[in-house]
């Protein structure tokens, strides 16, 4: 069975496919920017250095910034809000006046103004050239010159030609040129400027805001002579409809008959008239009607007529009544002293006879008379009402005729209340226009200053935020890298990931002269290297259940990761005093240990599992460290079947029972196949793991193809760790090798 060991609760784990990765502690997070200090700290100083070439290179620029508020407060010295009124308050608005404050109609005109176009600053073509050359000499920028000779900032006065301006002059004002609003719902504009010269900036924001009032003057101005013009045109034209509507109406009048009286037509006074006229003659004619029924009535009895009020009020009536009165008295005095046939009775009665024949003759024509009365009241009130019934035929034509006339009428009324009110409102606006009595939507609230200070660049703040940004930037970077990093750099690590004991460290050789073979004395870490292998052969002892394993093979995943070294420092470092130890090169395709100890590679293992020689013939050895070797032999065609045959597993046997140890140095397990067959061979197989070098997932599946044949693994070994670097990694075994640790290891 493979031996492991149980994976400890540490912060120094890596991530492998059965196990999550563990959470990084702060001490984790310290080491590993520790360890790359050296790459943080040279990122922010060429990021600094460059940062302080840019500052030093880059020519200054000032800003000035000068402030309105949009907020109507003209005069209104006439009622013309509908020609020029004011600007709505709402977001939108506020909004596309900053864009005609940025618009290129207004920047032209600025920039026409101020000759901007001349100055190299903002036009392109009049820049000196070699600006590389002028930074190495240190001269100074280009001296720029203000459009104005005095020392103050005054606004413009008059308006320049500005129909020709460079669009390269245009496009470097606008990216000089800001305008914000100060605050979410203030109405408060702020344009700012930047220009190389303080108060170039300063003149530049207050000449913007100028012409921005300018043009709402000048929008005002032409809105109310727009409108004076329109309204004159249409002056002209509704004064001749008023006339043409005046003059028809006067005609159709005329035409219809529709003669005007002082409280209508004349038809209209005079139909009212006979009206009135009939119900008089109505009731003359009734009053008459009655008196003369009741004459006709009274008149079938004398006595009855008699009464009658109409025949006691008649003068001849009354005159005739008292001389029959008198008569009557006359025969009551005479009827004394005469008879009925006296001659004055007869004569008498005669005269009375005579009298009452009169009176009923004067009866007869009063009666005539009032009959005469209701036939005159009668035809007063029929004449009078075949003339109204002419007058209302007449007025029904009249009033057919006038519809058509109010129509006239309501049109020319119409025609006269829009010529009376555009006659208003064109005086109003002509003396709107005459007075020059509106002001603009906004006003300047604080004019620009000549800046002190250069707004870009800000040395000491961007200084520092280059400092912060690129710390950051490293850190990240750092982070990223070991993020990068697969390789394997402790034995805690490769424990976690393989679930294999670690069976030691080799620290990595400083001289480049020190081999395997010899000449270890005299370095420095001869001792370290010797004590790493010690750990390993006891590790190799100590694992598993089997502590008497005499063959042992050493292979690695790649090429490079020091396998031969390992396995030769092995043999050479045993224990003497016993058989000693054999090491054999199984790597017949790149073999080394014929090369470490200088000799040829004929006469070895190929030779001997051919046939060719015997293993007394095959095995070799170093008279230096005593150690005993077979070199690879000549190539073969095919090593792996060599390798795997029954002849090679024979041979092991009597090499196990001569040699305390047999070391086989195998090829790389992901580049051929011979280590596999191999591990069955051997008792114990050791992986050699490159430090920070190889790959994790190339160990996983080494030793995943290692244990599909064979339980024999008995742990990893690292190499080739540099042990100072190690040290800054902060794991529990980063101590070993360096430090109070060192003294141990040194002879």
């Amino acid at each position: 069975m493979v031996s492991t060991v149980e994976p400890t609760n540490s912060p120094d784990l890596f991530y492998n496919n059965s196990k999550s990765l563990p959470e990084k502690s702060i001490r984790d997070v310290f080491y590993m920017l520790w360890r790359r200090k050296w790459l943080i700290s040279g990122f922010v100083f060429a990021c600094t250095l460059l940062c302080v070439i840019f500052l030093q290179s880059v020519t200054p620029r000032y800003k000035s910034k000068t402030l309105l508020t949009m907020e109507s407060r003209g005069t209104n010295v006439v009622n013309i809000e509908a020609v020029t009124s004011a600007l709505p308050g709402d977001e939108s608005t506020f909004n596309s006046e900053i864009e005609i404050v940025k618009s290129r109609n207004l920047a032209k005109r600025v920039i026409s103004h101020l000759e901007l176009d001349k100055l190299p600053e903002f036009n392109p073509e009049l820049e000196e050239k070699g600006f590389l050359a002028k930074l190495l000499s240190g001269d100074d920028a280009a001296t720029l010159r203000t459009p104005q000779d005095d020392e103050s900032i005054g606004l413009p006065t008059e308006v320049a030609d500005y129909s020709v301006i460079p669009i390269a002059t245009v496009e470097r004002y606008l990216n000089r040129l800001n305008v914000t609003s100060t605050g979410i719902a203030s109405r408060v504009m702020e344009i700012s400027f930047s220009s190389q010269d303080p108060r170039l900036s300063a003149l530049v924001a207050n000449t913007i805001a100028f012409y921005y009032l300018e043009s709402q003057r000048e929008i005002k101005a032409k809105s109310l002579q727009q409108a004076n013009d329109w309204l004159n045109e249409q002056l002209v034209e509704l004064r001749e409809n008023v006339v043409q509507s005046e003059r028809m109406v006067e005609e159709f009048r005329r035409d219809a008959g529709l003669l005007q009286g002082s409280d209508g037509t004349f038809t209209a006074e005079y139909t009212s008239q006979l009206n009135s006229q009939l119900v008089l003659a109505k009731t003359a004619t009734a009053e008459a009607d009655a008196r003369y029924r009741q004459i006709r009535q009274l008149a079938g009895s004398t006595d009855g007529l008699a009464s009658a009020s109409q025949v006691l009020d008649s003068p001849n009536v009354q005159s005739l009544r008292q001389q029959e009165a008198e008569l009557e008295r006359r025969e009551a005095e005479l009827s004394i002293e005469y008879g009925a046939l006296h001659p004055k009775m007869i004569q008498l009665n005669a005269e009375k006879a005579d009298l009452k024949s009169l009176i009923k003759l004067e009866l007869d024509k009063i009666v005539k008379n009032y009959r005469n009365k209701a036939n005159v009241a009668r035809a007063r009130e029929t004449a009078l009402t075949n003339a109204l019934e002419e007058m209302q035929q007449k007025v029904g034509q009249e009033n057919t005729a006038e519809v058509g006339l109010r129509a006239l009428e309501r049109e020319a009324k119409a025609n006269q209340l829009i010529l009376e009110s555009f006659l208003a409102r064109y005086k109003e606006t002509s003396l709107q226009e005459e007075l020059g009595a509106f002001e603009q939507d906004s006003k300047v609230i604080s004019h620009a200053d000549v800046p002190v200070k250069p707004a870009f660049p800000r040395k000491g703040v961007t200084l520092a935020l280059v400092i912060i940004c690129s710390s950051l930037v490293a850190v990240l970077i750092a982070f990223l890298l070991e993020s990068l990093d697969v390789g394997l750099r402790s034995s805690v690590q490769i424990e976690y990931l393989t679930n294999l004991p670690c069976l030691g460290m080799v620290p990595k050789l400083k001289s480049s002269t020190t081999s395997a073979k010899g000449g270890m004395a005299a370095q420095e870490d001869y001792e370290a290297l010797r004590e790493s292998i010690r750990s390993l052969r006891s590790g190799i002892d100590l694992s598993g259940s089997n502590p008497n394993s005499k063959t042992i093979l050493i292979t690695s995943s790649v090429p490079g990761e020091g396998k031969t070294f390992i396995a030769l420092c092995l043999a050479r470092f045993f224990p003497k005093g016993g058989r000693g130890a054999i090491v054999i090169d199984t790597d017949m395709r790149r073999p080394r240990v014929h090369t470490v100890f200088g000799t040829e590679r004929e006469r070895g293992l190929s030779e001997l599992l051919q046939g060719k020689i015997t293993l007394e013939q095959a095995i070799q050895k170093d008279q230096t460290s005593g150690a005993s070797f077979i070199t690879a032999g000549s190539p073969v065609p095919d090593p792996t079947s060599l390798l795997a045959s029954k002849e090679f597993e024979d041979y092991i046997e009597p090499l196990n029972e001569a040699y305390d140890i047999v070391i086989l140095d195998s090829p790389p397990l992901m580049a051929v196949s011979d280590a596999r067959y191999l591990s069955r061979i051997a008792d114990k197989t050791v992986m050699v793991v490159r430090w920070s070098k190889t790959k994790r997932d190339v160990v996983m599946m080494s030793l995943q193809q290692l244990a599909s044949v064979s339980d024999s693994t008995c742990g990893t070994l690292l190499s080739m760790v540099d042990v100072q670097k190690h040290a800054g990694y902060g794991y529990r075994d980063s101590g070993v090798y360096t430090g109070e640790l060192k003294k141990y290891y040194t002879t």
